[in-house]
């Protein structure tokens, strides 16, 4: 019951702000997407050779499908979208579930704006990795990117024209005890543009880790580059650490989580639409929002991961991603199609997935 305090709260909210409402009708729009994923056992890296040694060591997940059906509507002074999905899996029965994705009541007091209730805030300027995801620390490494699931908190921000200021209280009703993204704390952030450079500053106090700092920049060198870097120090963590006893191949898993002390998390990297394969047309239409593309992605990443208990041991990685879309849009209604598959030598399968999806709005 507790956890559901701040929901009824933005609900309450939600509703007042609808009832006082002085436009027509709530601008709406859905997206459906249908998803098969297909996975098959990984024949590279460390658990492919622990399973030819003792076969079965590894299971593999089956085969299944999944039905998510996307709502997304809003009005004066609130914002609201929700998820409805249907899985099925081989050998596992089907399962259903509904949630929102977000929630939130805000008000506009001049430079002011304040929101509560359930919300996605995402900072930082890393793609696949964010150091400075300090409030809603979202899993980037999937393999087909979906709707987040925002976080309860209560917002303040301030806003000029070349500078931000954000303070956010997320999970204000979860246990001090929680980890992860469900982590009481409080967060703050400053933005300031300057040029063709954007700056950023955070700060986080967390009621498990503690304090934590940290800050990026975005530069845009020209109309085909941009660089980024972000960076950020922890007062604790909490990560996988191995057993050190561990040697060779061993019949349980050595990882386990651990709390680490002042780690530092950092990323540089950049854009360059020249480096993408990406086609587009104009449809032979009178309608100039109906078009069709076709993007295509290949790219195999060699890295060195090392554990968060910066330990001497180095982990090799070999990432392969593929991916292709076609797109279709006509007017306010837009239908695509996407296949990706994933391989990694530290993953026990190949994942691949096929999505079909239609969106429209009102």
């Amino acid at each position: 019951m507790r956890n559901l305090t701040l929901g009824a709260i933005a609900l309450t909210l939600c509703a007042a702000a609808a009832a006082q409402s002085d436009t027509a009708a709530a601008p709406l729009s859905g997206q459906m997407r249908l998803q098969w994923d297909q996975r098959q056992a990984n024949s590279a890296g460390p658990l492919a050779a622990a399973d030819k040694l003792l076969p079965g060591t590894v299971a593999l997940p089956g085969d299944g499908a999944t039905l998510a059906t996307e709502l997304h509507g809003g009005g004066k002074g609130w914002s609201a979208s929700a998820t409805l999905q249907q899985q099925t899996q081989q050998g596992v029965a089907t399962q259903s579930r509904a949630w929102f994705n977000e929630l939130v009541a805000t008000h506009d007091a001049g430079a002011w704006q304040f929101s509560a209730g359930k919300k996605i805030v995402s900072w930082d300027v890393g793609y696949a990795f964010r150091p400075n995801d300090m409030v809603q620390q979202a899993e980037r490494r999937s393999l087909v990117d979906t709707l987040d699931e925002g976080r309860p908190l209560l917002m303040a921000e301030h806003f000029d024209a070349d500078r931000a200021w954000s303070w956010v209280w997320v999970n204000p009703t979860k246990p001090r005890a929680q980890t992860g993204a469900e982590e009481p704390a409080l967060a703050a952030r400053v933005y300031q543009h300057q040029g063709n450079v954007d700056w950023h500053g955070f700060a986080r106090l967390g009621a498990h880790t503690g304090a934590s700092a940290g800050g990026a920049f975005a530069w845009v060198a020209s109309d085909a580059m941009e660089l980024h870097a972000s960076a950020r120090w922890l007062e604790r963590a909490d990560g996988l650490t191995i057993d050190p006893l561990a040697k060779g191949l061993v019949h349980t898993d050595p990882w386990g989580t651990a709390s680490v002390a002042h780690p530092v998390q950092a990323l540089i990297g950049g854009t360059c639409p020249h480096l993408v394969g990406t086609h587009t047309r104009s449809a032979c239409s009178a309608d100039r929002n109906t078009s069709t593309g076709i993007r295509v992605l290949s790219k195999t990443i060699h890295c060195i991961r090392v554990p968060r208990n910066r330990s001497c041991m180095f982990m090799p990685t070999k990432l392969m991603v593929t991916s292709c879309s076609v797109l279709a849009r006509a007017a306010d209604t837009m239908a695509s199609v996407f296949w990706k598959s994933s391989s990694c030598t530290q993953l026990p399968t190949v994942s691949s997935a096929c999505m079909a999806s239609a969106k429209a709005a009102k």
